[in-house]
C-alpha cells in the first residue's frame, strides 16, 4: 500500500501493495516517509524491516478505511505486550548469564590472589624460621665459645667492657656496660 512519489519519498497510498515495490528502488539513498513519522534514510534501514512495518501499519487498518478499530487496536496491543514481555525476559536471562559469567570471574579471580597470598605466606614464613635459625645458631655459637672460655679470657672480656682506652675501670663505662644488665646486677653476690 505504498507508492514511490516524484519526490522519492514513499508514500502511504492505499491501492499499492508493501511487495511491489522492488528492492533497487528501496536500496538508494533516498528516504522513506511513514505516515505519522518522520521522514528516515533508506540507508539507515533496511528494505524488509521497511516491508514488515508497513504490513504490520495495513493490518492495523485492515479494512483499508484510514480509520483504526478498538479490535485493531487491541490486537496490536496485545502483540506489542506480549513482544515486551518476550524482550524483557530474554534480558533477563541475558542478565542471569552475565551475573553468572561475572561471579565467575570474579572468583576465579579471587582463587589465583588467594594463591599468590599463600605462596607469598610460604616464602616469608620460610624467610622468618630460616633468618630465626641463622640468629640462634649464631648465638649457639656464641654460647660455646663464653662456656668454654678459660676464667682469664672472662675477666678479659668483662674488662673490656667496662675499661676505657688506658685499660682503667670507668664508672660511666661500667654504668653504660652494666646499664641494660638489670638482671646481672641481681644476682651478683659478693
Amino acid at each position: 500500500m505504498i507508492l514511490l512519489d516524484v519526490n522519492l519519498e514513499f508514500t502511504y497510498r492505499p491501492h499499492i501493495k508493501p511487495n511491489n515495490l522492488n528492492s533497487h528502488t528501496a536500496s538508494t539513498n533516498q528516504h522513506i516517509r511513514l505516515p505519522g513519522f518522520h521522514v528516515i534514510p533508506i540507508k539507515r534501514i533496511h528494505f524488509l524491516l521497511v516491508n514488515l512495518i508497513l504490513k504490520l501499519y495495513d493490518r492495523l487498518d485492515s479494512n483499508g478505511d484510514h480509520v483504526v478499530e478498538t479490535d485493531e487496536i487491541k490486537k496490536i496491543a496485545d502483540l506489542h505486550v506480549r513482544n515486551k514481555i518476550r524482550v524483557l525476559k530474554e534480558e533477563n536471562d541475558k542478565i542471569s548469564m552475565d551475573t553468572d559469567n561475572e561471579i565467575n570471574y570474579l572468583n576465579e579471580n579471587a582463587k589465583l590472589k588467594i594463591k599468590e597470598v599463600q605462596e607469598s605466606l610460604k616464602l616469608n614464613i620460610e624467610n622468618v624460621k630460616h633468618r630465626n635459625n641463622d640468629k640462634k645458631d649464631t648465638n649457639n655459637i656464641e654460647v660455646n665459645s663464653l662456656q668454654n672460655m678459660s676464667e682469664e679470657k672472662k675477666s678479659k672480656k668483662f674488662m673490656k667492657a667496662v675499661t676505657d682506652n688506658k685499660g682503667h675501670i670507668n664508672f660511666w663505662s661500667f654504668f653504660e656496660y652494666m646499664k641494660n644488665k638489670e638482671q646481672d646486677i641481681k644476682n651478683i653476690v659478693w
